[in-house]
């Protein structure tokens, strides 16, 4: 997840930190150091502006203009061109009132005490015009009015410059109004901008990528293990190509809860969207692996007294949970096992599975590393982990 922090929350971080870890000990607004804070705060912040406008270009959900022909560009899909008699910018463009600067971009919160006026002539952009960016910039070509208990007022804009020939839907946020003259004024695009009506959208366009990817996936073993995958209740998906010959493919699905009612309903789920994405022509067994439960009965040893039922249950749990993150193949650590027992609690002086106490698939096996074959499954068996 991309965290963004502007200016403000920057500048209080590294005050607080001055303060803490140096003998700087004025930093009220004017002195020099917090001047130079200031500074740096407002170029680390603007650069946190580049990297989400940038990071955000690089998914097919979110880039647009030059950034989605890019992707378009690397399945063959290119934008194609549209005729119509109606501007394509109808309806996409509003300026709105809200009394905080720091809020939800294209959110409202207050009215209009008496009429706004938005000239003719107003330049909105997908960034500041004043920082050095090179922005794209768009001009209202018709005055708007936010009228008298009114919140918003949509305007008729025209391209100034083409460095894009789209915009996306939310990156119109910067307008060229003087703030004194124009208080508590934002802009906002609800829908993508074209430069002329012969473009094709971001949106459409977009729609039209994302489907050619999923016809170029069908059938393949990306798409097969993303079918399964899709299902709720199936942890992974491995396929196995040519598993009995020519034409044939075999595909195991490993379960969250295996040896359940739940796992088998999953398990069918899973078959049925993996056949609708097989090749025609080809084999598609899909298949379970060998499911193993384990059982395990341990001891703990305190520091001082006897385990509590809280440190019973909380080392039972971890066992569980380690057990329930190993795939197909996956071999139970046993060093990990005890460690993530002795976790729990810097009270437990030594946790010790019991002589017998640890079996696979219903058969004893040795106190030590265990590794099943590549198509079996160990895990939990419900009321299995026992703690004494």
């Amino acid at each position: 997840m991309f965290v963004k922090r502007d200016a403000d929350k920057i500048l209080s971080s590294m005050l607080e930190r001055v303060k803490s870890e140096t003998n700087i000990s004025v930093t009220t607004p004017g002195s020099v150091a917090r001047t130079l804070f200031e500074i740096i705060a407002d170029e680390l912040a603007l650069d946190y502006n580049y990297f989400d406008t940038n990071m955000q270009q690089l998914f097919l959900s979110s880039a647009s203009g030059e950034a989605l022909d890019k992707i378009g560009t690397l399945f063959g899909v290119t934008r194609t061109s549209t005729t119509t008699s109606v501007s394509s910018n109808s309806g996409s463009v509003y300026f709105y009132l809200n009394s905080s600067a720091d809020h939800v971009p294209g959110t409202a919160d207050m009215t209009a005490s008496s009429p706004v006026s938005i000239p003719t002539g107003t330049l909105v952009s997908t960034q500041s015009i004043s920082i050095g960016y090179n922005p794209v910039v768009w001009k209202v070509s018709a005055t708007g009015t936010i009228p008298t208990g009114a919140y918003l007022a949509y305007v008729s804009v025209e391209p100034v410059n083409s460095i894009q020939k789209t915009v996306g839907a939310g990156t119109v946020l910067f307008h060229n109004l003087d703030a004194t003259l124009f208080p508590d004024v934002y802009v906002y695009n609800k829908r993508d901008l074209e430069t002329d009506n012969t473009t094709e959208t971001d949106s459409n366009y977009r729609y039209r990528i994302s489907k050619t990817i999923r016809e170029i996936g069908t059938g393949n073993q990306v798409a097969l293990r993303l079918a399964g995958l899709s299902v709720t209740g199936v942890k992974d998906v491995k396929v196995l190509p040519l598993a009995e010959g020519a034409g044939t493919v075999s595909v195991l699905v490993v379960l969250e809860k295996p040896g359940t009612s739940d796992g088998t309903t999953a398990f069918n789920q899973a078959g049925t969207a993996i056949r609708n994405v097989a090749s025609a022509g080809d084999v598609v067994f899909v298949e379970r692996p060998t499911e193993l439960p384990v059982t395990i009965t341990g001891s703990i040893l305190m520091r001082t007294g006897a385990p509590s039922s809280e440190v019973k249950t909380a080392v039972q749990q971890s066992i569980i949970r380690y057990l329930g993150t190993l795939s197909i193949g996956d071999p139970i650590i046993y060093s990990r096992l005890i460690a993530d027992a002795m976790n729990v609690s810097p009270d437990i002086r030594e946790f010790a599975i019991d002589d017998g106490g640890f079996t696979v698939g219903g058969n004893v096996v040795a106190r030590t590393n265990y590794r099943p074959k590549e198509n079996e499954q160990v895990y939990p068996q419900t009321g299995g982990i026992t703690i004494l």
